[in-house]
């Protein structure tokens, strides 16, 4: 979309997009303190956005969000003798 007012081209997005954040989680014993009672993590952050169309620009807006993860135990079991990469 150009925009006169300042000379200026900038992309316009017009149609749906999906998101799809990296979260990293480290180690057990670097996470336990954040993890709740049944080992759930939450992660929460803010979604900022701008809407327009081609007569209107819209505020920004800040959408909050909200993830729960389960986070299962460690394994310690080795696994089998046989099933080990040999050299």
């Amino acid at each position: 979309m150009h925009l006169p007012a300042i000379n200026e081209t900038v992309p316009v997005f017009d149609s749906h997009i999906r998101i799809k954040p990296d979260i990293i989680i480290g180690q057990e014993k670097e996470i336990t303190s954040a993890l709740a009672a049944d080992r759930t993590l939450k992660v929460s952050g803010t979604f900022r956005c701008q809407a327009c169309d081609d007569k209107e620009r819209f505020n920004p807006k800040d959408i909050p969000r909200e993830w729960t993860f389960k986070i299962g135990a460690l394994e310690t079991e080795r696994v089998p003798a046989e099933l080990r990469k040999r050299p």
